[in-house]
């Protein structure tokens, strides 16, 4: 949560949309000796910084119910799958981008993952480096084929993306507000949304059907140095708003990650229902939480300011393996277990969408080895990652983890109650109930002394496994007798999966 640096500069420095002075002081090499300082612009490089987040609430917040027919709304999904973003990694296993693609495909299937999101693809000087002269859709970044591959039909996959709209142009310097250019910005919104929404129309591939759109990646860095001011954002958010439902009535608008700016900005857009969501990033070590406090704050701006029905996402979430540069030492199995129950607390928290930090990590991130952003993944990278060579594109314990947590508590599969009281002090308890009806089944753990709880209990028995996977990929699982109609559960470090074993 305390590093520094904004991931969409690095292609904004390349292309010349960014101030010298900016330039200059931001940019580093990577593998691609390309200038970066992020490693969502560039292959392998870059910085990232999180926002608003916590504790409090009860329950699936939203987001969890489809429209009539459709599927739930994924709760559960990943940051940067389908980006040009991993060239070395490609390189180490052999692969051609396409072929990357069918292995990104692969394990989006094996973890049934539906939503991903990515934040350089559509940077206004890239798209239109010439005002006037056209829209380049074949950026440095990929932008068509990327978003291309991403809807790309594939055995198992169904899959959606949230794409970030940046409005930085060159023709005005590198102002993050279009002063004089918004007539220029809202085309270019127009443009995109067209181009991507799936409407029968003018449209780039007949499988792509966006419907999620955030303004701007991480405004808070521009917000605090004072390059955008709280009203420039929010006018920025009615801009775009106004040319994405211009095109798409049925679109939704997210917020880009505010951070504490969050309270200026909701009432200068009171009244005017112009979005839908509001992203929050959070990383952390294991030791320092899995929970930020500002979440039941956040809640409450949105509430007051007349956007009671707005979502709160968390886009990037993650904590390391290994031991990267500054960051202590941290177990597979230690990260395993952060993200289990960051995904969970957070969710009961009032978070509708959360996207883990990423499927393959970066390498060699902001030109540095040790980066703590080379060691977040759910695929080793080998040695770049802290692994053995041996372990090159292979699944980490944490992967294992969440696709247990998706086939068991996702939205099409479960409805979050809520955490519920337990009398351990240390103890966390939330429950779940199958979609389809059924008995209640619990996520529990302790965060501090081993404990023992009892559960109410109307069946027999209840097998009680461990969300985190031994060395061999196993879930280590018991079958434990109901008395005077209650279970008894030990509580340790691991989460632990709750179930009620069906009588005869």
């Amino acid at each position: 949560m305390n590093a520094k640096g904004d991931r969409s500069r690095a292609w904004l420095a390349a292309c010349g949309l960014l101030l010298p002075a900016f330039a200059a002081t931001s940019g580093c090499g990577n593998d691609d000796n390309i200038v970066s300082a992020s490693p969502d612009c560039c292959p392998d490089g870059g910085v990232p910084q999180g926002g608003a987040g916590g504790a409090g609430g009860t329950g699936d917040a939203g987001g969890g119910g489809g429209a009539a027919g459709e599927a739930p709304a994924p709760v559960y999904g990943i940051f940067q799958l389908y980006g040009d973003e991993y060239t070395k990694f490609r390189e180490l296993m052999g692969f051609s981008l396409e072929e990357y693609w069918a292995f990104v495909d692969e394990h989006v299937a094996k973890l049934d993952v539906r939503f991903t999101r990515t934040n350089t693809l559509l940077i206004w000087g890239m798209v239109e480096p010439t005002l006037g002269a056209g829209y380049k859709w074949n950026t440095p970044m990929k932008t068509d084929q990327v978003i291309r591959a991403t809807y790309a039909p594939a055995e198992g996959k169904r899959m959606d993306i949230l794409l970030v709209i940046e409005p930085t142009h060159g023709e005005k310097g590198t102002p993050p507000y279009p002063t004089g250019l918004e007539k220029e910005y809202q085309q270019f919104v127009r443009a995109a949304v067209a181009r991507y929404n799936g409407d029968g129309k003018d449209d780039v591939d007949e499988h792509v059907r966006v419907k999620h759109w955030q303004v701007m990646n991480e405004p808070f860095f521009e917000l605090k140095s004072g390059s955008l001011s709280a009203q420039q954002y929010a006018d920025l958010v009615k801009l775009t708003a106004e040319a994405v439902r211009e095109v798409d009535p049925e679109a939704r608008i997210v917020l880009g990650d505010t951070a504490e700016h969050t309270a200026k900005i909701v009432p200068l857009l009171a009244g005017g229902g112009y979005f839908d969501a509001v992203d929050t990033h959070y990383w952390s070590a294991a030791q320092n939480g899995y929970q930020p406090p500002p979440l039941p704050k956040l809640r409450q701006v949105l509430d007051e300011g007349g956007y009671a029905s707005a979502e709160i996402w968390m886009c990037e979430l993650g904590t390391h393996r290994n031991k990267p540069d500054q960051q202590p030492p941290q177990t597979a199995e230690e990260q395993a277990r952060w993200l289990v129950k960051a995904m969970v607390a957070n969710r009961a928290a009032g978070v509708s969408r959360i996207l883990w930090n990423n499927l393959v990590p970066w390498i060699n991130f902001m030109g540095q080895p040790g980066s703590w952003y080379n060691f977040m993944g759910l695929i080793s990278t080998g040695e770049a990652s802290g692994d053995a060579a041996s372990e090159l594109g292979k699944p980490v314990t944490a992967y294992h983890s969440y696709a247990r947590l998706i086939a068991k508590t996702d939205s099409e599969e479960s409805v979050l109650v809520g955490e519920q009281p337990v009398s351990a002090k240390d103890g966390r308890l939330f429950a779940f109930e199958p979609r389809g009806g059924g008995e209640r089944f619990y996520v529990a753990w302790s965060d501090g002394s081993p404990a023992t709880i009892e559960l109410p209990l109307s069946g027999p028995a209840a097998e009680v496994s461990s969300l985190v996977p031994d060395e061999g990929g196993k879930f280590l699982a018991q079958n434990l007798e109901a008395k005077d109609g209650k279970v008894a559960v030990d509580l340790g470090a691991d989460p632990m999966l709750v179930e009620p074993v069906p009588g005869d």
